[in-house]
């Protein structure tokens, strides 16, 4: 199974998207092409060029489930102290991931909760 292609939002540190480029990932980093965009652009821009969004910001789950715009693949909330460039290249790595869910990566582990049928 190919890796997934990610869009890194702009909160992301740019030493984790070096590392997840350096484990084969193709990344898209918002703070080195577009800093500065809306979280709606972001998601957007994550939709039409088909890539998984990694981000620390907790306004995507508001977005993607209650004010009903457009998905990506898969939205990525990391929550964990640690790096968490290690914690997305074990949960993404392996194939075990899906496409049409939220997940959410912390110091426990991954949660995982699906988009709705009918928004995929």
């Amino acid at each position: 199974m190919a890796l997934p292609r990610l869009l890194a939002d702009e909160n992301c540190p740019a030493p984790s998207v070096r590392l997840l480029r350096n484990h084969g990932f193709d990344v898209l980093a918002i703070a080195e092409t577009r800093p500065g965009m809306t979280d709606v652009d972001v998601l957007r821009l994550a939709c039409s060029e088909r890539r998984w969004l990694l981000t620390f910001d907790l306004d995507f789950g508001e977005l993607a489930f209650n004010r009903q715009l457009p998905l990506p693949p898969a939205i990525i909330l990391v929550r964990a102290s640690d790096d968490f460039s290690a914690l997305v290249v074990a949960a993404l790595s392996g194939g075990h991931a899906d496409e049409g869910g939220f997940f959410v990566l912390d110091d426990r582990g991954v949660r995982w909760r699906p988009f709705s049928r009918e928004r995929q």
